[in-house]
């Protein structure tokens, strides 16, 4: 690969400021403030989506460790009635289950 070397001496000629620019073409304002509305607005649901990733990482955390204190409960309990007990959640009545 050719690399040039800049050298602030180059003997290459120069630009002269007479030179006319070409024309800059450009969004009429109406048009500019629509791109930049969509791009604001992308923009914040970028940011919505990463704080709900967030809050759901936050929220799976929580439900671990409710299913670790659930599972370590469970053992007392089944260590305390036996493996064929069933227990009714909403009158906390203990049954024996039929083994299965």
């Amino acid at each position: 690969m050719l690399t040039k070397k800049l050298n602030p001496k180059s003997t290459a000629p120069k630009k002269k400021s007479t030179e006319k620019k070409a024309d800059v073409k450009k969004l009429s304002n109406e048009e500019l403030r629509n791109l930049q509305e969509l791009s604001n607005k992308f923009n914040q649901a970028k940011i919505a989506l990463g704080e709900n990733t967030l809050m759901q990482v936050s929220i799976l955390a929580v439900v671990d460790q409710i299913k670790l204190e659930f599972s370590i409960e469970e053992k007392k309990l089944t260590e305390k009635y036996g493996e064929s007990a069933k227990i009714n959640l909403q009158t906390g009545e203990i049954t024996e289950g039929d083994g299965k």
